[in-house]
């Protein structure tokens, strides 16, 4: 934040986003293995689907926060970003002053990854994950596709907001239905509800089917992004929760940046229809091997 305010060339805004996802790479992981670490297992779901709700509430409130700060210093972003710093900057205070490392946290030493340190299960949902993900393009598309149904950019913007709004709606209530139901049933519902979205945007020609698409595609995202990590968590040991989360957000992450290119390649040639109808048919064939190998031969193992 302090070099985005700092900025007055484009190398140091590169420069500035880099290190933030920098940053954001080596934190997710160790934050979600707190977050399992400090709760109970047959709570977790609502736990991780808590947090999610909460961060994309701040997600939601950022943004027009700044709608407010930019009319206010006449468009000067400088001040905006110095601003922003201070939350930044609470976080890290309460997370090294008030937040405690429990009994499961791992004692210094070499640092080693073992292949038979996680079971079967993980490294089939693992498998699952890598080929959902391969179809799941960057949302960036969503949008692009919504501009190419006609809308316009401000209205996209808002078709936007209502998902995070539904997103964070229902992650809570998606993390509680996981704990009483299973992380898979719910896992698999956002996978059927992912699928049915990107062949809705791929098929549909009414732009204000956006609306609805959008608003659906926020029930995926609360079914899968906190209720996966929960999922893992109760996968693996405890003190291998770190491992198990950062190695499931490197193969997926590379999976989706995959996802994206291929995306682009296909909409360059095939029109704008055709991301969609690939994702979708990749959600198709992940769902399909999700209740193969993770609920049929679990059931009779």
């Amino acid at each position: 934040k302090l070099l985005l305010a700092a900025a007055y060339f484009w190398p140091v805004v590169l420069l500035a986003r880099f290190i933030d996802r920098f940053g954001k790479g080596i934190r997710v992981a160790a934050r979600d293995a707190l977050i399992a670490e400090a709760t109970p297992a047959n709570n977790r779901g609502a736990v991780f689907g808590f947090h999610r709700a909460m961060d994309t509430v701040g997600a939601i409130g950022g943004p027009l926060i700044a709608v407010g700060l930019i009319a206010f210093f006449h468009a000067d972003y400088r001040p905006i970003f110095l601003i922003s710093f201070i939350p930044a900057l609470a976080g890290v205070l309460i997370l090294q002053f008030f937040v405690s490392e429990g009994k499961a946290a791992p004692a210094r030493g070499k640092i080693e990854f073992r292949r038979d340190d996680f079971g079967r299960q993980y490294y089939l949902f693992l498998f699952v994950s890598l080929i959902f993900s391969l179809g799941n393009s960057s949302d960036a598309f969503l949008i692009l596709r919504s501009k190419d149904l006609g809308l316009p950019v401000l209205v996209v913007i808002f078709a936007y907001i209502i998902y995070n709004i539904f997103y964070a709606a229902f992650s809570y209530p998606a993390g509680l239905l996981a704990d009483k139901i299973g992380f898979k049933k719910v896992l698999l519902g956002g996978f059927f509800v992912f699928t049915l979205v990107y062949y809705g945007f791929g098929a549909v020609n009414n732009p204000h089917a956006v609306w609805l698409l959008f608003a659906v595609y926020g029930f995926y995202i609360a079914f899968t992004e906190g209720v996966s990590k929960a999922y893992i968590s109760n996968l693996v040991p405890a003190e291998k929760t770190g491992t198990a989360i950062g190695l499931y957000y490197t193969v997926t992450g590379a999976a989706i940046l995959f996802a994206s290119l291929a995306a682009g390649w296909l909409w360059t040639v095939f029109g704008p229809r055709a991301p969609f109808y690939y994702g979708s048919c990749m959600a198709g064939i992940a769902s399909v091997l999700f209740v193969i190998f993770l609920i049929w031969k679990e059931e009779k193992a």
